[in-house]
């Protein structure tokens, strides 16, 4: 071959190389459009919109296309003015779940922080039924509890740890790196083991402060079944979480539990026995801004004064309910009708169709009444 002389690649074998990076390609513009699309929101939230154009015709320059007044001069303005009606949400909506009289605390007080969702709480989700949708510049619990004197020795130790490894399901469970959900997620349990927690000293002015949180929205399932610890399910407490918990209780002179959850959960364990703790403040997913109110709702300047929406049952497992999450097989019936899982097999979904409206007196928790006018 003539030394320089570069050989010519055939119009074939261009071809054959080509056309499959050609559909590759178009198949993920395809994708990436139809996400782009289906996420608009969210991009537009984390990316920025643009600029808008508005173009008047002159026929149209007289008429009054203002359906709404408009109140706000600019998104900035508008903006601000959401996260003081989210901080009001975030005041009137917190329960206080229970208190022996530890709250209010003193401004200025010392408090020690526990529990991975300290460090890393869950502000929100997404979907049309997900809470705090957007999150971009959040208030931190840290930053939350401002009024008092935070002693870091925990969230220094959890630190230096690093990041806690995930609980999984057990054994011939369902698995609990999958929420059911289109838009991801998971029900793993993050926390760190209560090991970490061995050195420190006890300080019996000081208030411990644990911090629990949990994902939840429409469209996604949670882990009803067990873990690898022995947790029950997903709204259950773990052990490493029961742990800080009990480390709290033995390091400082009282406990209050900060419940960051969209969900339900069992907290029998923290109501009377071992794991028993001073108050529980349940606040909620808070979004952006809503940890600005947490001083003010542990040192009395705001009440906790919402109400719980759900019962918070003692055993999860035991509500009717819970007998038809989950797929059954049965041997002599074979399912053919659409819409239901396993179409032509022999597995389907259960459906409890019993209604029943439970009525509980605010202030008695045993009484059970029926509701005005029924």
């Amino acid at each position: 071959m003539e030394k320089g002389k570069r050989l010519k690649m055939s119009n074939k074998v261009f071809r054959r190389i080509l056309t499959p990076l050609l559909a590759i390609l178009t198949v993920v513009c395809i994708v990436l459009n139809v996400a782009a699309v289906a996420l608009s929101t969210t991009l537009d939230t984390y990316l920025g919109a643009g600029e808008t154009y508005l173009y008047t015709p002159s026929e149209s320059v007289d008429l009054d296309a203002n359906y709404y007044t408009e109140l706000y001069s600019s998104a900035e303005e508008a903006t601000e003015a959401a996260y003081e009606v989210a901080q009001q949400v975030a005041e009137e909506g917190s329960v206080l779940l229970k208190n022996n009289g530890v709250l209010p605390l003193e401004k200025g007080s010392s408090v020690m922080p526990f529990g991975y969702a300290y460090l890393s709480p869950i502000y929100g989700q997404l979907s049309s039924g997900g809470s705090a949708k957007w999150v971009v510049d959040p208030v931190t619990p840290e930053e939350g509890l401002s009024a008092f004197n935070i002693n870091t020795a925990a969230a220094d130790l959890m630190e230096a740890a690093g990041e806690p490894e995930a609980l999984e399901e057990a054994e011939g469970t369902t698995a609990a790196g999958e929420a059911g959900s289109v838009l991801g997620g998971d029900c793993r349990i993050y926390e760190y083991d209560s090991s970490i927690y061995d050195s420190l000293e006890p300080v019996s002015d000081t208030t411990g402060i644990v911090f629990i949180s949990r994902s939840g929205q429409e469209g996604q399932d949670q882990k009803y079944d067990a873990y690898e610890d022995g947790t029950p399910h997903y709204l259950a407490l773990s052990e490493n979480e029961k742990g800080a918990i009990r480390a709290a209780k033995e390091t400082c002179g009282s406990v209050v539990v900060i419940l960051v959850s969209s969900a339900v959960m069992e907290l029998g364990d923290l109501m009377t026995g071992e794991l028993e703790v001073d108050a529980i403040l349940w606040v909620g997913h808070p979004g952006e801004k809503g940890f600005n109110t947490l001083s003010d709702l542990l040192d009395g300047d705001v009440n906790p004064s919402g109400r719980t929406v759900d019962i918070y049952p003692s055993d999860l497992t035991a509500d009717p309910s819970y007998q038809s999450v989950g797929t059954y097989t049965y041997s002599n019936l074979t399912v053919s009708t659409p819409g239901y899982t396993g179409e032509g097999t022999e597995e389907y979904n259960r459906l409890y169709n019993e209604y029943i409206w439970i009525w509980s007196d605010i202030w008695t928790s045993t009484t059970a009444r029926k509701p005005p006018g029924r």
